[in-house]
């Protein structure tokens, strides 16, 4: 059929009524999180922590380990809390969940005592995390 320009076109759509009904999970909870997570390492604040630095260290420049604890999408449920209109398990419903991930800080030659440093961690499948780092130097570090 041709529809020509200032005719007006109507359509049968009686047939377009609820033939089937498919009972989804809520994606209310998750779609929510996405719209947050678009802009939450702006709003986020970023975790603050010390790395401990012994003086010798300081003045050459070091590379040490620092753990961060991150947060990351539920394997289980994706990301939803739910499964099936019931609270995952895994989660407890929070759609997230908490790993320590260790990282290799390197410390330049000359820093200071009290010296901070502010960076972001974006490891795969997890979500960025905002860390600022401040530096502590002590006269040696204990094994």
């Amino acid at each position: 059929m041709a529809v020509r320009s200032g005719e007006d076109v109507c359509y049968d759509r009686q047939w377009f009524g609820d033939d089937a009904a498919v009972d989804f999970p809520s994606t209310d909870g998750a779609i929510e999180r996405i719209r947050t997570g678009f802009l939450a390492h702006e709003r986020t604040p970023s975790l603050r922590t010390s790395l401990q630095v012994a003086r010798e260290d300081a003045a050459w420049g070091v590379t040490l380990p620092l753990d961060v604890p991150l947060r990351y999408n539920c394997r289980h449920c994706g990301g939803r809390g739910e499964s099936w209109g019931r609270l995952c398990e895994s989660c407890e419903g929070a759609g997230t969940q908490l790993s320590v991930e260790r990282f290799r800080v390197r410390v330049p030659a000359g820093v200071r005592d009290g010296s901070s440093f502010r960076f972001s961690l974006t490891p795969r499948h997890h979500p960025t995390t905002r860390v600022e780092l401040q530096i502590q130097l002590v006269p040696f570090l204990r094994p």
